[in-house]
């Protein structure tokens, strides 16, 4: 019955709402809890720098599960890990809730974190599995316009549900849309058995590749903090390059690999990987930044910049759409140029930015952004997805969404340590001065991005194996 209804037009609808609600959770959870830090600062009587753990150690273990879980599904299948996703997530909303001290709230993120990261893995890999290729793109625009959509609602609601219940609620809210998700998913998500079974699986290299990325995100989070000649940060470099050496070694010499090297050795693929990690350095560069630059402005107050920030997110909801479902329909090349140099043109008009710029040229501004974002994002995932096979959907899927997490990790370590390098210099009067050099180095990202695009084939054709 379940596989009957998946492949009917309706079952593949309601297979996107559903997978789109998980997401929406997702992102809804990502920002409700990153703007509710001071309160549960507040709380647990201890400093923002002690809370901001339950952010950090979260985006750490996504990131670093990312690649066994997406393997994991490929090895023993989606429906099975998914739900078990959703499960761990919800577990770990409520222990999040009801946790008495920090230390039991950090450890309750962690619980979290582990299913955010099965879902994050294997979203994409379930929708290229089950969606038919004619709307596969609309479906993954949906997929994204649901976590922008998470994000407002995050942002606006957070002050509320405090303010009123408590910041248990932040949590709790989690619990009946992940029973209701779980529900849904279990019903219809297709059983389909692997057919790579029997296989080993490699969990020395996801011991190598967890060590790795572990280094690789603490250097990045901490590098500004600690100074990148400082002994703790050398020496996480210095293991991220051993134990990513040994892993890659792994992969090329292991019969069933976390992921298959040569799937690089694919100009297109990579140029869309690179793209992906272009991009997100972009996205949360210009997320960690505006918020600091708008308040140097000394204009407006922390509401209405928290209300200003939802602008960026309403127009990703809104082009996310549009171009997945363009993607159907246009070559991925055509889509993404147009979405690189909007985005090219909205960090042009960020360097006009100051104290006498209009309300109304704001809001503009950071409109064109986030209709630029939203309109490249999509139609990577479907470009990207569309050279998977039936054996490896899971692991190409997670390897995206690992670069996705490392380039928005990048984005923020990046841009705060340009402004953190020129604010000094910059007279206390003329602070957006140096937040103007670092909108310099966001233009080029972006044109390194244009440049990228060059290089992909004009007749990219769908290399979709099934």
């Amino acid at each position: 019955m379940i596989n009957k209804i998946s492949r009917t037009d309706n079952g593949s609808n309601y297979l996107v709402f559903i997978l789109s609600i998980i997401h929406f959770l997702l992102g809804l959870d990502i920002n409700i809890v990153s703007i509710s830090l001071p309160s549960i600062a507040t709380f647990f009587h201890t400093t923002p720098n002690n809370i901001s753990a339950i952010v950090w150690v979260y985006f750490l273990i996504v990131t670093c599960f990312l690649l066994f879980f997406g393997k994991f599904g490929d090895e023993f299948g989606f429906r099975k890990i998914f739900l078990s996703g959703v499960a761990v997530f919800t577990i770990g909303s409520l222990l999040s809730a009801l946790s008495p001290n920090v230390i039991l709230l950090i450890s309750s993120r962690v619980v979290q974190a582990l299913g955010a990261a099965v879902l994050f893995a294997l979203t994409p890999a379930i929708i290229s599995a089950h969606i038919p290729e004619k709307v596969r793109g609309r479906a993954y625009g949906i997929n994204y316009s649901f976590v922008a959509i998470g994000g407002v609602i995050g942002r606006s609601a957070s002050g509320y549900l405090i303010e009123n219940f408590g910041w248990q609620y932040i949590f709790l809210i989690n619990i009946p849309v992940g029973i209701f998700a779980l529900y849904m998913a279990y019903k219809l998500i297709p059983d389909k058995k692997p057919e790579n079974i029997g296989k080993p699986f490699d969990y020395i290299g996801t011991l190598l590749i967890f060590i790795t990325l572990l280094s690789l995100l603490f250097a990045i989070n901490k590098v500004n903090e600690f100074g990148f000649t400082s002994p703790v940060i050398l020496i996480s470099i210095a293991v991220f390059i051993v134990f990513g050496f040994l892993f890659i070694r792994r992969q090329r010499v292991f019969s069933n690999p976390l992921f298959q090297l040569t799937l690089l050795k694919n100009k297109n693929l990579s140029i869309h990987f690179l793209l992906f990690v272009v991009i997100y350095i972009i996205t949360n560069g210009t997320i960690f930044l505006f918020p600091f630059f708008l308040g140097s402005m000394k204009i407006y107050g922390a509401k209405e910049i928290g209300l200003m920030m939802t602008v960026p997110s309403l127009m990703q909801m809104f082009s996310g759409y549009i171009s997945g479902k363009l993607s159907d329909y246009i070559s991925s090349k055509k889509i993404m140029s147009a979405g690189l140099i909007i985005l090219f043109v909205s960090y042009i008009f960020n360097l006009f930015l100051g104290a006498e710029s209009s309300f109304a040229f704001i809001i503009i501004v950071m409109a064109v952004y986030g209709f630029a974002i939203g309109f490249s994002i999509p139609v990577n995932t479907n470009a990207v997805m569309a050279y998977s096979s039936q054996y490896n959907k899971g692991s190409l899927s997670s390897f995206m969404t690992t670069l996705v997490r490392t380039g928005s990790a990048l984005g923020v370590c990046l841009y705060a340590a340009i402004n953190n390098f020129f604010t000094p210099q910059t007279s206390a009067t003329n602070m957006i001065q140096a937040y103007r050099y670092t909108f310099i180095f966001g233009v080029i990202v972006i044109f390194t991005g244009l440049v990228l695009l060059m290089l992909l084939d004009d007749n990219e054709q769908n290399p979709d194996e099934e």
